[in-house]
C-alpha cells in the first residue's frame, strides 16, 4: 500500500468507527498516543503489538495512533512524539529482538483536522516472527521471557497457541511468491568515494555489503542491480541513484542467503558535481537513509523490488 491507499483505507476505519460500528479487524490497532522508546516497557509493548500483527493471517494490519476507539476522542499524535531520530530506528528496535525482520512503516496523516500516526504492517511471507527475549512487565518490574510468538485474538495480543501456529505455516506456504528477494545492509559499512585514475575523478562510486535472502519458491540470478539513496531530511545534493551490472549473475537459491560486498556506480551524475565536501555530507548522513527497495533483475528479465532492510 502506498501512502494515499494507506489514508483511504484509515479514514473508511475511522468513520465507521465513530458512526457507533465496532472496527472487527483483528489487524487493527488504536493507541491513544505514542510508545515512548526510551522506556523498556513501552518498547516491549511495541514489539508485542507490531509481531502479534505480523503473525496474524490476513491482509494490511494497522496501528492507528491518536485514536481512543473506546470514547471515540482524538489526541494529537505524530512520529516526532516518538523519542527515535526517524522510522529506520524502529527497523533496527524489530532486528534487534525479533528472530525474523517484518516490514513496518510510519504515515503521519491528518483526519478531519485531528493529526494522526499509521503504523502500516503488510502482511509477512515470514511467519511466525519471534521475540528472542520478550520483558513482561507487572507492577513495573520485568520478566524476562524468552521466545515468545504472539497472534491477534480479537482486539488483544495473546500468546500463540500450537494451532496459531499451523495456521500460520499454512499460509505461509500458499503465500509465498515465485520470486522474491529480502535484501538488508549495514549503513555502517556503506560509503561513497570518487572513482580515480590518473588523478582525474572520472566517476563516482558507492561501496556496499549486501545480503540477499531468497524468501521465493524458485532460484533467482541478479544480473544488475538499481540503488536509489534518498534521505531524511531530502538533499537533493546526495539524492543519488547507483547501478551495476554483472558479468557472473548471483544465483540465490530458495530459502538461501548471500552476502556479498559491492561497488555500485553513480547512474546518470555529472563528476563535475562531485566535491569532497559532498563526499563527507553523504558518508555522514548515511545512517538516516531512507530508501526503502532495491530493484533487481534476473536473468530471464524478471524486475524484483527487494525489500531494503537497514541496520547499524
Amino acid at each position: 500500500m502506498n501512502f494515499e491507499e494507506v489514508k483511504k483505507e484509515i479514514s473508511s476505519l475511522l468513520s465507521l468507527s465513530l458512526s457507533g460500528q465496532e472496527i472487527e479487524n483483528p489487524k487493527v490497532d488504536c493507541k491513544r498516543q505514542w510508545y515512548n522508546f526510551n522506556s523498556e516497557e513501552d518498547k516491549s509493548k511495541f514489539l508485542k503489538d507490531s509481531s502479534s500483527i505480523a503473525n496474524t493471517v490476513g491482509l494490511d494490519g494497522f496501528i492507528i495512533i491518536g485514536y481512543d476507539e473506546k470514547n471515540k476522542t482524538f489526541f494529537d499524535a505524530a512520529f516526532s512524539d516518538c523519542g527515535l531520530r526517524d522510522t529506520s530506528d524502529l527497523n533496527g528496535i524489530i532486528n534487534k529482538n525479533v528472530n525474523r525482520f517484518y516490514d513496518i512503516s510510519n504515515h503521519d496523516i491528518v483526519y478531519d483536522g485531528h493529526k494522526l500516526s499509521i503504523l502500516h504492517i503488510p502482511p509477512s511471507f515470514d511467519k511466525p516472527h519471534v521475540l528472542t527475549c520478550y520483558k513482561n512487565f507487572k507492577n513495573g518490574i520485568p520478566k524476562e521471557e524468552k521466545h515468545r510468538i504472539f497472534v491477534r485474538k480479537g482486539t488483544s495480543s495473546d500468546y500463540a497457541t500450537k494451532y496459531d501456529l499451523e495456521f500460520m505455516y499454512y499460509d505461509r506456504k500458499n503465500v509465498i511468491p515465485e520470486y522474491d528477494i529480502s535484501t538488508s545492509m549495514n549503513l555502517d559499512k556503506m560509503e561513497l568515494y570518487p572513482n580515480i585514475y590518473q588523478n582525474e575523478i572520472y566517476g563516482v562510486r558507492l561501496q556496499v555489503k549486501f545480503t540477499f535472502e531468497n524468501i521465493g519458491r524458485r532460484p533467482i540470478a541478479i544480473v544488475l542491480i538499481d540503488f536509489q539513496c534518498s534521505f531524511d531530511p531530502p538533499d537533493e545534493e546526495i539524492n543519488i541513484e547507483f547501478t551495476t551490472g554483472m558479468l557472473d549473475p548471483i544465483i540465490i537459491h530458495p530459502n538461501e542467503m548471500i552476502d556479498k560486498e559491492m561497488k555500485l556506480d553513480a547512474k546518470n551524475f555529472p563528476v563535475e558535481s562531485f566535491s569532497f565536501d559532498m563526499r563527507d555530507k553523504f558518508n555522514s548522513k548515511r545512517r538516516h537513509l531512507q530508501t526503502q527497495y532495491l530493484t533487481l533483475r534476473a536473468s530471464n528479465n524478471k524486475v524484483i523490488k527487494s525489500e531494503l532492510i537497514r541496520y547499524i
